[in-house]
């Protein structure tokens, strides 16, 4: 990897663990509150949700609950961490970071550091990547030590 696509990776990793600084984990209730601030905005968070829950995919008694845990356990346990950067083909110029957690669930990260979205995979993690290939190119992140953050959160929640 070049070392200009190594600094946008620092700079949107860099950038999430800022918005991840925004949230409130004095409860329950106020983690749910601001959980929204890591989105780019809540209509977008609700549209997600909405959508999770029309393909069964969260508990429908605890939506907004189920899908932050399923969220930060997927961020917790990612066994790869994937910058994806466009090439020229692309249909969207977006650099992103992808997090896997056993080809189970990803969860996906903008440039801005906001969640674009968060959803089970329906194939393997690298077949998703064969599917984009033609489009991005992807780099192998090296994954820091698991963060102590994301345990409390799934812990609290």
């Amino acid at each position: 990897m070049k070392n200009k696509d190594m600094e946008k990776a620092s700079e949107i990793q860099k950038n999430f663990e800022e918005n991840l600084e925004k949230l409130d984990l004095s409860s329950k209730d106020k983690l749910i509150e601001t959980f929204q601030l890591l989105w780019n905005s809540e209509k977008e968070l609700k549209k997600h949700i909405n959508k999770r829950l029309k393909y069964n995919q969260i508990d429908i008694n605890n939506p907004e609950i189920d899908y932050m845990k399923k969220t930060f356990e997927t961020l917790e346990k990612s066994i790869s961490i994937i910058y994806e950067k466009p090439k020229k083909n692309a249909p969207r110029d977006w650099h992103k970071l992808l997090y896997n957690k056993e080809n189970e669930w990803i969860v996906i990260v903008g440039e801005n550091g906001k969640l674009i979205t968060s959803y089970p995979l329906d194939c393997l993690f690298e077949t998703l990547l064969q599917i984009h290939g033609n489009s991005y190119e992807f780099y192998k992140l090296e994954k820091e030590a698991v963060n102590d953050r994301f345990r409390k959160i799934i812990k609290d929640l």
